[in-house]
């Protein structure tokens, strides 16, 4: 009688919604020791998919913030008035050579729609995008890549490296007296890892900000890096991410490490 009312309970209740299952009815016989080691299994089972469910979720919604940044319209604003100036002042080349470069830049941020593109796709977003703030701001950056060419082909989360130099102008060369610096881009590899190393002379850091970058939404830092670290970590791994050092009115660097994959 036992064993008919618990297999009545175990079709009628049983419902995957959320992921939960009802526990099944148990007794104090070997069925009921079975049954509890059951309703054990079920709610490891119900918490592991509970927590890809949230991951997944996660991804999707980081996947969103990128989209959501690859159109940024303050700086096609800023970018289209500087166009505009230029075609007034000059009627020249100039104007032909910003339209270019952001052009350049806007298909290599969209591209066909890859969420994994290579090395040399970010390095070269990474160019455009200096090329039309040299413009807006009469050279005041340098732009130094040193990356070797047999690690051009290695695949790199899309987005990564142009939202750290956008930051190193912004919140590091930009905020010098002299609102003009140089960036140093440099990348290899080791054991299997990529790091990829960004260095600039800006203004720094104090510590307990730096403390604070990859574990909160920074308001004032752009496209935060606390983003760009969590994709990296969702993607492969919690061994890889970001990591910053910086001295106050020195310069700031941050180290981007991920597996190398072709």
């Amino acid at each position: 009688m036992h064993r008919d009312i618990c297999m009545d309970v175990l079709c009628r209740k049983r419902s995957f919604s959320n992921f939960e299952i009802e526990p099944l009815c148990n007794g104090t016989d070997e069925i009921g020791v079975l049954t509890d080691s059951f309703n054990d299994m079920v709610r490891q089972i119900s918490g592991l998919l509970k927590e890809q469910y949230k991951l997944g979720y996660e991804i999707k919604d980081l996947e969103f913030q990128v989209l959501q940044s690859q159109i940024n319209p303050h700086f096609l604003y800023n970018t289209l008035d500087m166009i505009y100036w230029l075609g007034i002042d000059n009627e020249a080349p100039d104007v032909a050579e910003a339209a270019k470069e952001l052009g350049r830049f806007y298909m290599l941020s969209l591209g066909h729609g890859e969420t994994i593109v290579s090395l040399k796709n970010e390095l070269d977003h990474v160019a455009a995008y200096v090329n039309v703030q040299n413009m807006r701001f009469e050279d005041h950056f340098k732009l130094t890549i040193d990356v070797p060419e047999e690690l051009y082909d290695y695949k790199i989360i899309k987005i990564i490296l142009q939202p750290l130099v956008e930051n190193a102008i912004l919140h590091g060369i930009r905020e010098k007296s002299s609102e003009s610096g140089e960036i140093t881009i440099k990348a290899w590899l080791e054991d299997g890892v990529i790091t990829i190393s960004i260095e600039d002379d800006g203004i720094g850091m104090p510590e307990e900000k730096l403390g604070t970058l990859l574990t909160r939404r920074e308001k004032n830092s752009g496209y935060g890096v606390w983003n760009i670290h969590e994709r990296i970590q969702l993607s492969y791994g919690t061994q890889y991410g970001l990591r910053y050092t910086s001295r106050l009115y020195i310069g700031t660097t941050v180290s981007i490490t991920f597996p190398a994959l072709l």
